[in-house]
């Protein structure tokens, strides 16, 4: 029933998500992949859209043996970005601290036959898949568990879809639209001659239903042959990359999967060339400190910390009340559009919007005395991509026996696309 309520609830205060917020509404969205450079070597960089590129934390494989090897994928759900440079994969998370605790460590791709290469990778959260394309010509597919490393699936092969001049080098996948797409150009010298396929999967991701070249920069420089792709659900725009120069193409699904709106070219500084790329979900940011009133044990390490990304289709998105006072309750506000500069309240401050809240029912804390509290809010986020872009605020009381009260952090967040 709660989860019932909190999705009715999104979905009839979606018109005012949107509304300005006094705080950063999480972190932002960013385009994440593999790269490489000779000062830096193989690592993850991030982008936003035409800023200059940051690495993100080394990675401990080797460069890819080929221009069209590599690729990268971000699971949201479990906030895990997936790297290969074409025969050895690993998993590491994008919110650890320090950056890119493995979790997956490098390992052989399994399945993968000699001299056959990863070319790109993309993954579906709402199906628990990770997504690649080979150096000849199949689609592979890994089932990815609760934890550790990826599994084979199933295969296909592309056939004669590949032209046999051309090489893939770029994979991005569509939930929204069950849509696939993937690239293929000339890594030998000359005019990159990229083709853009575009499959139906789960279904038939070996299947092409329609294909496209890269069109024209408005401005220079021109695209070379494609080495990483990414989808973004929430606006439906395909970014490609050459490694050094990303290209924002705004598709026009309702008219064709391969018909294009507009084009945006940005050649923006890089520590490395991207040998692969993915749409990295915006992050929980947190706000403000805890605080107890008496009788309320004195607990510092009090917080509020989310278990995943606020992404579309997150079922199992919730927040977590930590370091909290035993024996205790908890109950978690819910504010929209996002968190407010924080008004005083019992303890301390309390950051989310009175005018539009809700407040979830009140659950136990467990766990040992008198600071080792914890419980688990789940807010189960609906699959509806007219969401994309609303923010919130979250903030849990805590109520202590005789009449003590507690403040965690607020947690300030958009939702993105996965």
């Amino acid at each position: 029933m709660k989860s019932q309520l909190l999705v009715g609830f999104l979905g009839a205060s979606a018109g005012l998500f949107a509304a300005p917020s006094a705080l950063a509404q999480g972190t932002p969205q960013n385009l994440i992949g593999g790269s490489f450079g000779a000062a830096v070597g193989v690592a993850l960089q991030q982008q936003v859209f035409c800023k200059p590129g940051a690495v993100l934390c080394p990675l401990p494989i080797p460069p890819p043996p080929a221009p069209f090897a590599g690729g990268t994928a971000y699971d949201s759900f479990q906030q895990v970005i997936w790297e290969t440079n074409g025969f050895l994969w690993m998993g590491v998370s994008a919110v650890s601290n320090p950056p890119c605790v493995v979790v997956c460590p490098p390992v052989a791709v399994p399945g993968l036959p000699a001299n056959v290469f990863l070319t790109g990778l993309a993954f579906d959260d709402l199906t628990r898949t990770l997504i690649a394309i080979d150096s000849a010509n199949f689609i592979r597919t890994y089932v990815v568990p609760p934890a550790g490393c990826p599994v084979p699936g199933f295969i296909c092969p592309l056939g004669g879809v590949i032209p046999p001049n051309l090489q893939t080098g770029g994979l991005a996948y569509s939930e929204k639209h069950n849509l696939l797409y993937f690239s293929a150009s000339n890594f030998a010298g000359g005019a990159p001659n990229t083709v853009i396929q575009v499959s139906r999967a789960p279904v038939n991701p070996c299947v092409p239903i329609c294909p496209f070249g890269v069109p024209i920069c408005p401005v220079a420089p021109q695209l070379g042959p494609i080495t990483g792709m990414a989808f973004d659900d929430a606006s439906d725009d395909l970014y490609i990359t050459d490694g050094a120069v990303v290209m924002k193409l705004s598709m026009n699904i309702a008219v064709s999967p391969c018909a294009i709106r507009a084009v945006v070219c940005c050649a923006q500084p890089l520590p490395g060339a991207y040998h692969g790329l993915d749409i990295e979900s915006s992050h929980m940011l947190p706000v403000g400190a805890p605080c107890t009133w008496v009788p309320c044990a004195a607990c510092p390490q009090l917080a509020l910390v989310a278990n995943s990304d606020p992404s579309i289709g997150n079922a199992t998105y919730g927040v977590t009340v930590t370091g909290a006072p035993v024996p205790s309750n908890a109950a978690v506000s819910l504010g929209f559009p996002g968190c407010t500069a924080g008004v005083p309240l019992w303890c301390g401050l309390f950051y989310p919007p009175l005018a539009l809240n809700i407040v979830l029912p009140p659950f136990a804390l467990a766990g040992a005395p008198p600071c080792a509290g914890t419980g688990i809010q789940p807010i189960p986020i609906p699959v509806n991509y007219n969401l994309c872009g609303f923010s919130f605020c979250a903030q849990a009381v805590v109520l202590c026996p005789g009449g003590g009260i507690g403040l965690t952090n607020a947690l300030n967040g958009t939702l993105t696309d996965s």
